[in-house]
């Protein structure tokens, strides 16, 4: 998660320092396709215990393909519909551990890995020319969620890889519900960089599942666009 706030922050700078993108004029419709990642994890996700090891909970990535449309009300606002495909989850720290037979094994990955089909509607603010903040709510619908591991194994001359899946989607909520807060910049090309900061809403898991906690989605999502007038 500390990497996607710094590369945002650094990109951001990096734009700070181009010519902005001229304001579109009342009434102008734009399309914008966009690409980048996330990084997340589940609020109040909790410490795991593998062979007797205390793993703690920490971030994971994915992957974010999306649309915007937007209309402009005025030269300083818009209003903007889109949809998008992101992954989210929450992940746990790598570590290592030896086997009862000696072997040595080290963990590559553990993560809960969920990807969402979501409709974020959001009011943008032309604060300067350009650099716009955002705020709105997102409507999520649950499309994948398993339960991956990925471990190495190493017993002598012999190596192997072995990766788990376990299909948790039934246990989780299919509809999340959050406010994204963002901003976003507009290059002269008119190449567009938006950072956006999800705060779940609802919880994440059904009743009685996991360890009787609430889990909710908190996610950051970096990306780069392209927009041009309809």
């Amino acid at each position: 998660m500390k990497k996607v706030f710094a590369l945002a922050a650094a990109a951001m700078m990096t734009a700070l320092c181009v010519n902005a993108q001229t304001r579109f004029d009342s009434g102008t419709f734009t399309l914008q396709p966009r690409l980048g990642g996330t990084g997340s994890m589940f609020i109040n996700a909790p410490d795991r215990t593998i062979n007797g090891e205390k793993v703690d909970a920490t971030a994971a990535g994915g992957t974010f393909t999306g649309l915007d449309l937007e209309y402009y009300l005025s030269e300083r606002i818009g209003i903007a519909a889109g949809v998008n495909y992101a992954g989210s989850g929450t992940g746990w720290e790598n570590f290592d551990y030896k086997g009862a037979s000696g072997a040595k094994m080290e963990v590559k990955e553990i993560a809960w890995k969920t990807e969402y089909i979501n409709i974020p509607l959001t009011l943008n603010w032309y604060v300067l020319k350009g650099f716009a903040l955002k705020t709105g709510v997102q409507f999520g619908f649950l499309v994948y969620a398993k339960d991956f591991s990925l471990t190495e194994y190493s017993t002598g001359d012999t190596d192997f890889t072995l990766t788990e899946e376990t299909d948790i989607k039934d246990d989780l909520n299919k509809f999340d519900i959050s406010i994204p807060i963002g901003l976003s910049y507009e290059f002269k090309f008119p190449i567009v960089i938006d950072f956006r900061f999800n705060i779940g809403l609802n919880k994440v898991n059904k009743k009685a599942t996991f360890d009787g906690k609430d889990y909710k989605n908190m996610q950051a999502a970096l990306t780069f666009g392209y927009k041009f007038k309809l």
